[in-house]
């Protein structure tokens, strides 16, 4: 899928299924609206053809998203660095749960509050090659509640932030399934 040069406004998620190749051109901007919403989420289609959101991982392994490619442009979470006082925490900018062959590359992804800018949940074959993340805030609002270390009760706003995070899956035994 091609994306021409402009800026697109996402009012809600979206979605990118498995053996897809998202490209943005040069200078294309995907600015999220509302920083409540996830700005891409990896969903897959389940048996009767409905589409199942991978953050509710429902099918384990590696079988959620697969061969999927986002490269170009800029992912533009919405959130400016006066905003984090005000309550405007938002989401991640891209997630993928149990998925495999996934690659992310020569773009730029940022400017929001979330805990991550990109999450892998128990995928492998993993490619991050020339992203930039950039203002990625520690939010700073009232609401902290889901970011808080609550061990550290001394610095009620200490929140953890990694811009890109990802998980493995392993076996019973407790080896890992990762490549």
């Amino acid at each position: 899928v091609f994306v021409p040069r402009g800026t697109y406004h996402l009012k809600d998620s979206l979605f990118i299924f498995s053996n897809i190749w998202l490209h943005l051109a040069d200078g294309t901007v995907m600015y999220r609206d509302d920083p409540s919403k996830l700005m891409l989420l990896g969903v897959y289609l389940d048996p009767n053809g409905n589409i199942v959101h991978s953050e509710n991982c429902k099918v384990g392994g590696y079988n959620q998203i697969k061969n999927v490619k986002i490269s170009g442009g800029e992912w533009n979470g919405g959130v400016k660095s006066t905003d984090v006082y005000n309550n405007k925490y938002s989401q991640m900018d891209m997630v993928f749960r149990h998925g495999e062959n996934i690659t992310i590359e020569n773009t730029t992804i940022g400017n929001d509050t979330s805990i991550h800018s990109v999450n892998f949940d128990g995928c492998r074959n993993l490619t991050i090659n020339n992203v930039k993340f950039v203002n990625h805030y520690k939010y700073q609002g009232s609401d902290l509640s889901y970011y808080v270390d609550k061990s550290k009760t001394s610095n009620a706003s200490f929140a953890y932030k990694e811009a890109l995070h990802t998980d493995y899956l392993s076996t019973e035994d407790g080896k890992s399934n990762a490549k």
